[in-house]
């Protein structure tokens, strides 16, 4: 089958900050109800679709359907040259490989600069792309013009966050993932952790990070079912996305409240310092759950294996479905799936064959959790 192509249209960027890319607010999601498709398998929890793994999320919608026969061109353009939105182009590139050999998607890099990614999007327009999958990292500054694409007539989807905006208003369709669901997987983690008995604290991104104000909230709700279960702190402690402001709070957390015993976290890719910060501290090292784990957090673990290790994900392969949701834009046909992503289990070394992987000949920023294949993560990233 002809393989689709990847175009950059610049250069990327290595920014230490893999995992910025949940900081954005929801909002008003338009999951693309319709008529149709009804045979593909997928179940609806609320508002979100929950999938098991990567490959059930390929495999939930026979995206064929929706390729169209015309040669089409679908923009990613991304804020950062990470390796996390790396993925997400390849993640996109095999997809349409396999599913849409008309299709060429274009990449552009806005290299961390807020008014690159608005200059992206008008070029993106002028170049007369067909449609736009987006991660809007830098927020409400992006929604002018993330509008101006739509009201071009092209098609634009999020995928991970809204960023604030409306579907239907700056885009055509919100596309993000349902953080709330990471609130029930992480306590129920910590209650079997601890048997039951512990004292806790949430991690979260930069200082009053939507993502992290959602997933405290719901860690709040959940951890009443489990009254032996007690926050330290009542709100999410700041570590603004980097590994040595995550070691800096949390020797201070320590100093102030002694040792404590299960440590949750929205960006698996920086808190693995935490672990240096326990050993500083002469503490043992606690039971540890995030979210988006990366190779690097993954071979700590297999080196100690000394501390119950827990991790969601399924943020990047959120792009898929805002990508179908595109395609049935642009050639008019009937999309039912929703585009609220509930995050899985992908590592819980409490469970047996959940253990988490580890090579330590790649980048330490790999997800191994998505749709692409270890050879090819390896080929990308050795």
């Amino acid at each position: 089958m002809k393989k689709s192509s990847i175009r950059i249209a610049t250069a990327t960027a290595v920014v230490a900050l893999a995992a910025s890319l949940a900081a954005c607010a929801p909002a008003t999601t338009d999951g693309g109800t319709g008529e149709g498709q009804s045979e593909n398998k997928f179940e609806v929890t609320g508002e979100a679709t929950t999938f098991t793994s990567a490959q059930d999320l390929v495999d939930s919608f026979d995206t064929s359907t929706l390729c169209g026969d015309e040669e089409l061109t679908i923009a990613h353009p991304r804020g950062l040259g990470v390796v996390w939105l790396l993925t997400v182009d390849a993640i996109l590139e095999d997809h349409l490989a396999e599913f849409c050999p008309n299709v060429t998607l274009v990449v552009t890099d806005a290299q961390a600069d807020p008014a690159k990614a608005n200059s992206d999007l008008n070029s993106l327009v002028a170049q007369g792309v067909d449609g736009v999958v987006i991660d809007p990292l830098f927020g409400e500054a992006m929604l002018p013009a993330m509008q101006a694409v739509k009201d071009a007539g092209i098609p634009i989807v999020t995928y991970v966050s809204s960023s604030g905006a409306t579907a239907g208003q700056e885009v055509t369709a919100v596309g993000e993932v349902d953080t709330s669901a990471n609130g029930v997987l992480f306590t129920e983690f910590m209650n079997r952790a601890l048997d039951g008995e512990g004292t806790i604290v949430f991690l979260g991104g930069g200082p009053g990070q939507p993502s992290s104000i959602s997933n405290m909230e719901a860690i709040k709700k959940n951890l009443e079912n489990y009254p032996g279960l007690t926050l330290v702190e009542e709100e999410f402690q700041p570590i603004s996305n980097d590994a040595a402001e995550a070691r800096q709070v949390m020797s201070a957390l320590l100093a102030k409240h002694g040792r404590i015993d299960g440590v949750i976290g929205d960006n698996g890719g920086v808190v693995n310092t935490i672990l240096d910060a326990y050993e500083a501290s002469g503490f043992e090292p606690p039971a540890l759950a995030v979210s988006a784990a990366t190779n690097g957090l993954n071979c700590a673990w297999e080196e100690r294996k000394d501390f119950p290790y827990f991790s969601t994900d399924g943020n990047q392969m959120g792009a898929v479905s805002s990508l179908r949701r595109v395609l049935a834009e642009i050639n008019g046909v009937a999309f039912d799936q929703s585009l609220t992503v509930a995050p899985w289990a992908v590592v819980d070394t409490l469970t047996p064959g959940m253990e988490p992987k580890c090579d330590a000949s790649v980048s330490p920023d790999v997800d191994w959790t998505t749709s692409l294949s270890d050879d090819k993560v390896k080929q990308l990233f050795g």
